[in-house]
């Protein structure tokens, strides 16, 4: 016996019932309501407006795409649909469910059972290969003495149960009292699940058993059970009731029946279930189909609160929840989910939206193009802005990096030294340096994002090739043979010059590879001052 084993044998040891013991068969935390009905997460789903809550939710998280980020500096993200985990999150999570079927059936779980349990097997794709679910009713979460928890499962055919470790289980707690095992919310909304059910089943007795009737008719004397029967059946069809009268005998008098069809149905009633539901739920009504309160001119906005105060705490939970149990290096990667989609708008309201961050210079055609699900465009990653915000007459300059050193920040060659130059006016030479410092400025920015563009290759290919430097090596040659021209396009220099801007970048990272250093190159890469020193000596033509 292990360690973890004998620990937990120390403690009380659960009873194994027998195979046809009601164990298996009754969830634990749920019985009776007030009403007196069984109150399960089966039969509370025989409530259409729970059952529509829980699909709605279930549906809405599966939906959404469920992405793996890596965190970048200045606080960017990237996705990195490279590294093995991406696939599991976002497309198969195990042998025989895709990420739909897989968050579907986890969010039934958390909203029904209170807990999503998953068993992390390694394999081919790492550490985390695929998230196997488990029955929440066969679970049960112990927390030990070190404050760690440890979970009993139980064979749903052999009935052994089996220890697993906190690092093997994969654990989404919903509302929790102890913050070990979550409660569903049914636990809480049992009375209320039950006066929905009771309310069903009456009307359905009530319809089922003809319990409604067309009235009285009082009558002299005593008739026999023909005379009864022939005398309810004309006065039916006289009268066009639904339901034939109750025949009386001795007097003569005639009541109606208080109980109408109407009342029959329990409306209110059932009004009442669907708001009742959606407050359990954490829904707004109009997801229900009620839309007694909604209007042309607020239910758009009541789509965007369901978003932000219905759905987003869900999201939240399961991405924190991943970082915490299936990501290795939660302070590099993390998992997202994309809701761009839920947040959209019309499409009035979201062309406004994306030409105001167009015209500040927030966004480029392609970040639009990307948002909007279509392909880039070459040339789309430029960033513009208003001419009012500068002079008319001067081009758009960035901003000059702090002082530090510049040429020093890049390997460079020596310097070439420069013929004399005829003397000149205070005028014309304060025009040479103020136009130099605006040409400076848009050669640094523009060196600053063709370094980020090379920065994201190079580390996509450092993750691919992390085990193999020579095909390291080898990618990055590739990538800078085939660089060339987008510098020499993009610097608007001539072959020759970007030949040896990309040689100069290519051998830092080669004996960064060999010395083991090739994150320190790209760091320096991502400096102000790196850039301005490259801008300088391609001003000064000695690139």
């Amino acid at each position: 016996m292990g360690y973890l084993q004998r620990l937990l044998a120390a403690e009380d040891p659960p009873r194994i019932p027998s195979p046809i013991d009601d164990f298996w068969y009754q969830p634990f935390g749920y019985g009776l309501s007030a009403a007196g009905q069984s109150v399960t997460p089966e039969t509370a789903q025989k409530v259409s407006a729970f059952f529509a809550g829980v699909r709605l939710l279930a549906n809405d998280v599966a939906k959404l795409p469920l992405e793996l980020y890596e965190r970048q500096a200045g606080g960017d993200k990237t996705r990195v649909p490279d590294v093995p985990l991406y696939d599991v999150l976002h497309r198969r999570p195990n042998a025989w469910q895709t990420s739909f079927e897989w968050r579907r059936q986890g969010m039934r779980h958390l909203i029904l059972r209170g807990n999503w349990y998953n068993l992390i097997r390694p394999g081919p794709r790492g550490p985390v290969d695929q998230l196997v679910p488990l029955n929440p009713d066969l679970v049960a979460p112990v927390q030990l003495d070190t404050l760690r928890v440890a979970y009993r499962v139980r064979d749903p055919k052999t009935y052994e149960v089996r220890i697993f470790t906190q690092d093997e289980i994969f654990h989404v707690r919903g509302v929790s009292d102890d913050g070990v095992v979550g409660k569903s919310v049914l636990a809480w909304a049992r009375d209320s699940v039950g006066v929905a059910l009771a309310t069903e089943s009456y009307a359905g007795r009530l319809f089922s058993q003809g319990a409604l009737h067309g009235g009285v008719i009082t009558v002299p004397g005593v008739l026999t059970d023909e005379a009864s029967t022939r005398l309810a059946k004309s006065f039916a069809t006289t009268q066009q009731t639904w339901h034939l009268p109750r025949v009386l005998e001795q007097g003569a008098t005639y009541a109606e029946s208080d109980l109408t069809p109407e009342d029959s149905q329990f409306l209110k009633s059932r009004e009442f279930s669907v708001t009742e539901m959606a407050r359990w739920l954490g829904l707004p009504p109009h997801k229900l189909a009620d839309l007694l309160r909604s209007t042309n001119n607020n239910i758009e906005h009541q789509a965007l609160e369901y978003v932000i105060d219905s759905l987003s705490p869900w999201l939240i939970l399961i991405e924190q929840t991943i970082g915490r149990d299936v990501i290795i290096e939660p302070a590099r990667y993390f998992a997202e989910f994309n809701i761009d989609a839920l947040l959209r708008g019309d499409s009035q309201a979201r062309g406004d939206f994306h030409s105001k961050l167009f015209n500040i210079g927030a966004v480029s055609q392609n970040d639009v193009r990307r948002r909007e699900n279509m392909n880039t465009i070459p040339g789309g990653d430029t960033y513009y802005v208003p001419a009012n915000l500068r002079p008319s007459d001067a081009p758009w300059t960035a901003p000059l990096p702090a002082a530090g050193p510049s040429r020093e920040a890049a390997p460079v060659p020596p310097r070439r030294s420069r013929s004399p130059q005829p003397p000149r006016d205070e005028e014309e030479e304060g025009e040479e340096i103020e136009a130099r410092s605006r040409a400076e400025g848009l050669l640094a920015a523009t060196l600053s994002r063709l370094l980020r563009r090379e920065t994201k290759v190079i580390q996509k290919c450092a993750v691919r090739h992390a085990d193999n430097s020579e095909a390291f090596i080898e990618h990055v040659a590739a990538f800078y043979a085939a660089h060339v021209a987008l510098v020499g396009e993009t610097l608007a220099i001539d072959r020759a010059a970007a030949s040896r801007y990309c040689a100069g970048q290519a051998s830092q990272l080669v004996a960064a590879v060999e010395a083991n250093g090739w994150i320190a190159v790209i760091e320096r890469w991502q400096a102000p001052a790196y850039a301005k020193g490259l801008a300088l000596l391609i001003l000064d033509h000695e690139l």
